[in-house]
């Protein structure tokens, strides 16, 4: 499922800090930050994504971050999805985006929800993945 892309994010993954195991599974809190950029949307983004790594191996994923738009404008972004480990050792990520700015110019953003795919590579520090418009 795929619609208008929004941007592409190239994150680097800052160091882990393990939790540890709570009731519901692994807890793991990955901040990270890296570059936005698309069509209509550049910046910088930088937050936090609290990973529950469950018993069967699948990443519960909850993000919530901050966008820095090149003009300075502020977009607060919250995302929650599944992450899961594939054959070549990166993670496959897929995750729904909902976004609150009071920026007048971006004010569209309020009412749109997006949509990641993407992966990321523990070995590399690394999370790239493509924002669609749904």
């Amino acid at each position: 499922m795929q619609g208008e892309i929004l941007y592409k994010e190239k994150l680097n993954l800052l160091p882990l800090m393990v939790i540890g195991a709570v009731p519901e599974g692994m807890r793991i809190n990955i901040p990270f930050k890296g570059e936005v950029s698309g069509p209509i949307i550049h910046g910088n983004l930088e937050g936090i994504d609290y990973l529950l790594l469950r018993a069967d191996a699948v990443g519960v994923v909850h993000v919530h971050a901050v966008l820095t738009t090149d003009e300075g404008e502020l977009i607060s972004v919250e995302a929650s999805g599944i992450t899961t480990a594939l054959p070549d050792g990166r993670y496959a990520v897929k995750e729904v985006f909902t976004y609150q700015t009071a920026s007048e110019k971006l004010a569209w953003l309020n009412s749109v929800q997006g949509f990641a795919d993407g992966f990321s590579d523990m070995s590399t520090n690394q999370l790239d993945a493509k924002v669609f418009k749904l």
